[in-house]
């Protein structure tokens, strides 16, 4: 058979030309990075027209095994293709709603809209941590995350539970 013509897929993604498989294997290295949970959270302040602060948005960053940092386009391309794009956004989540017990402020945390569609992922994990750590899940405002496209609206997703 000609390597032209066979194909592979991750998990539920798309069938890809098998020359594209070197390039997923590179990325292994996200798995380590999930599984050790090597992510740092920041906090950016949001502030009033009176100069005071009203949240903070938390950001998210990862480092590699030698501590240098994995700037967030790279480790994000990289779930993509290795159809782990839902495990570190929870894992972004998660951390976020931890660290957002020091701030005790409102906080602004990043999602995948299409993160809903997995049930293993969802905001309801989320809010089930915050609940473990006694955060008021109010306290969250969820921003839904630009660069990701979505095949249905909230509302046709909500209509189909």
């Amino acid at each position: 058979m000609d390597l032209a013509e066979m194909q592979f897929r991750v998990e539920n993604q798309d069938w890809k030309p098998m020359m594209e498989l070197e390039s997923i294997l590179e990325t292994k290295w996200l798995d380590e990075v999930i599984r050790e949970k090597r992510i740092i959270s920041y906090s950016q302040p949001i502030v009033t027209r009176d100069k005071e602060i009203y949240a903070y948005e938390v950001l998210s960053r990862f480092t590699r095994e030698d501590g240098s940092m994995i700037y967030p386009n790279e480790i994000f391309s990289a779930a993509r293709a290795r159809g782990r794009l839902y495990a570190l956004d929870r894992l972004c989540r998660m951390t976020a709603v931890s660290y957002s017990a020091i701030l005790q402020k409102k906080t602004f945390i990043n999602f995948i809209p299409t993160s809903i569609y997995s049930p293993e992922f969802c905001l309801k994990s989320t809010i089930h941590r915050a609940n473990q750590l006694n955060i008021n899940p109010s306290q969250f405002v969820f921003e839904v995350v630009e660069t990701e496209q979505v095949d249905e609206t909230f509302e046709e997703y909500f209509n189909l539970l």
